[in-house]
């Protein structure tokens, strides 16, 4: 009590005993007696009353300090709002869950403030609805801290008066992650216990702890229960049970497993299947666990083995038929070649990359046109092309390749690929070309026999056979003349292929010396006489003029 409200106290107290001095003076002594004992005990009781007034003030004070303690430190953030949604009151739990500093800085700011702005509506009705109740009301919303960070949160909120609220909010984030996580792992489980690949959860030590029934399904028994009672040892090939017990040791020591292998079963009736297998840990009620993911691939390596064996004999046949494949892709312009490709060109699979470049770069420059001439063809007219080309090969070796070709288009009739293949023909176009050869020998073979029995004049079968020889023997020019045994010179007879001028000079000496010249030193010899370059023979030149336009000299007897 203040020293101002004691004295108060005491001047009522001295106003209501003046009126009563009068009434004591008249009191006889027994009387003074009674009253100051009655007094007294008054007195004793007023300072009884006194201490448990005072014992009282003290503990609402203990209490009013709990409260405080409970108040600010409660676990929830607890605010009251005026009617235009300040903040008036707030513990220390609102200051942390929205990332304030000092109570100063949030009161008096909005509420509202810390709502996102797809949420306000809902809060407006909430506030509405609370207002109308005399109960209290419960809603969720996305609210923000401070600094920008979202949470989740529940508001429990009552009326404090006209337009106030008085509002515990919750922050439910990981409530609500934990329910997400929930209906994850329950939608995971529905998944996987209808999905269509094996799946099974082992503990660290290859314990099953959840298989699916495509498990079941894929090993051949009717329950998982029953496939756990089979020893695993029975469950697998020797080989496959070998590879399992290394895998399980590597494991056991912390070394390196791969998350992804094959191994062979032995289902319930003893068929053998091959299943590759997808092994990772995974969070599993609480706990790190092994997801083990089984695929029968069976028939695919079935399909795999026929595929091998098909390219193989594909191999087989382009590589006995020097036929090889391509894929062009002309949007990217990838190309693909076959293996026989490479052989054909003699190119390294590991140093060139295939690409038009690389094959125009082989492309005789003889056809190099014509080879572009046609692609772009194919590609105009949409029509199949089938040419032969000429080749000149790394190593220098020439060739002759055959090519065919499709090309494909898309919707809008644009070009995209082209498929083909390459044939080495050279060794068939060598046999071609001699056979041609051989005729056109044989056609001039015949020509001279006609003439023959058609002609009785030695010059003129002289002069046929003469074209013939030259023609045959791809040569540029001749003669033929006979033995004068009486004189020993050679006459003329044909000649064929000579410059004008020198055909004046050969035909203005028409007889030779045995011994001169290419034909006189062959008929000499009496053996054929070849001189690679005649203007480095000196003693058979007759006259150096004659053979400027000429090199290799070739004289037969006959």
């Amino acid at each position: 009590m203040t020293k101002e409200k004691f004295n108060d106290l005491r001047r009522q107290a001295e106003e209501r005993l003046a009126g009563r001095e009068r009434q004591i003076e008249s009191l006889d002594q027994a009387e003074l007696t009674k009253i100051a004992h009655e007094l007294t005990v008054h007195q004793v009781e007023l300072e009884i009353q006194n201490e448990e007034l005072s014992r009282v003030h003290v503990e609402a004070g203990k209490a009013r300090d709990r409260y405080l303690d409970l108040y600010d430190f409660a676990p929830v953030g607890y605010f009251t709002l005026d009617d235009h949604n300040r903040i008036v009151e707030a513990n220390l739990t609102a200051l942390k869950l929205l990332k304030m500093d000092t109570r100063r800085s949030l009161l008096k700011t909005r509420f509202t403030k810390y709502i996102y702005d797809t949420e306000g509506d809902r809060f407006y009705f909430h506030k509405m609805k609370t207002l109308e109740s005399e109960n209290g009301q419960t809603m969720e919303l996305k609210m923000h801290k401070s600094d920008g960070t979202p949470f989740d949160a529940q508001l429990i909120s009552v009326k404090a008066g006209p337009e106030r609220l008085r509002i515990a909010v919750i922050d439910i984030t990981e409530h609500k992650r934990a329910e997400e996580l929930l209906r994850s792992e329950e939608n995971f489980r529905r998944s996987i216990d209808n999905a269509p690949l094996g799946i099974r959860i082992a503990s660290s030590d290859g314990e099953t702890i959840y298989a699916n029934r495509a498990i079941s399904d894929i090993y051949g028994y009717a329950s998982i229960e029953e496939l756990t009672a089979t020893p695993r040892k029975n469950s697998y090939t020797p080989e496959s049970y070998a590879e399992h017990q290394v895998r399980k040791e590597k494991r056991q020591r912390g070394e390196y497993v791969p998350s992804n292998y094959e191994i062979s079963i032995v289902r319930k009736h003893g068929e053998i299947r091959h299943l590759s297998v997808f092994r990772k840990e995974i969070l599993w009620n609480g706990k790190m666990q092994f997801q083990v993911f089984y695929e029968d691939v069976t028939e695919k390596k079935r399909v795999e083995e026929k595929l091998r064996e098909s390219e193989s004999r594909l191999l087989q046949a382009q590589q006995t038929a020097h036929i090889g494949n391509w894929d062009w892709d002309l949007v990217t312009g990838n190309l693909y070649w076959s293996d026989e490709n490479y052989r054909i060109f003699r190119l390294d699979p590991e140093k060139v990359t295939p690409s038009f470049e690389a094959f125009m770069a082989i492309v005789d420059s003889r056809d190099k046109e014509f080879v572009n001439q046609s692609i772009q063809a194919a590609r105009d007219n949409k029509k199949p092309y089938d040419i032969d080309m000429r080749i000149i090969r790394p190593d220098g070796t020439e060739g002759v390749v055959n090519t065919k070709a499709v090309t494909k288009f898309d919707d809008t009739g644009k070009a995209i690929r082209m498929i083909g293949t390459v044939q080495d023909i050279t060794e068939r176009k060598l046999v071609e070309e001699e056979i041609h050869e051989r005729n056109r020998q044989l056609a001039a073979l015949q020509q001279v026999s006609q003439a023959l029995t058609e002609s009785v004049k030695l010059e003129e079968v002289a002069k046929l056979a003469l074209e013939t020889t030259i023609n045959v023997l791809n040569m540029n020019a001749g003669t033929i003349r006979y033995l004068d045994e009486g004189t020993q010179e050679l006459v003329l007879l044909a000649e064929f292929g000579f410059p004008l001028e020198l055909a004046l000079v050969i035909l203005g000496n028409p007889r030779l010396k045995v011994g001169r010249g290419v034909a006189g030193k062959a008929v000499q010899m009496n053996k054929t006489l070849i001189v690679p370059d005649i203007r480095q023979s000196t003693d058979l030149i007759i006259n150096a003029s004659d053979y400027v336009d000429f090199q290799t000299c070739i004289g037969i007897p006959l």
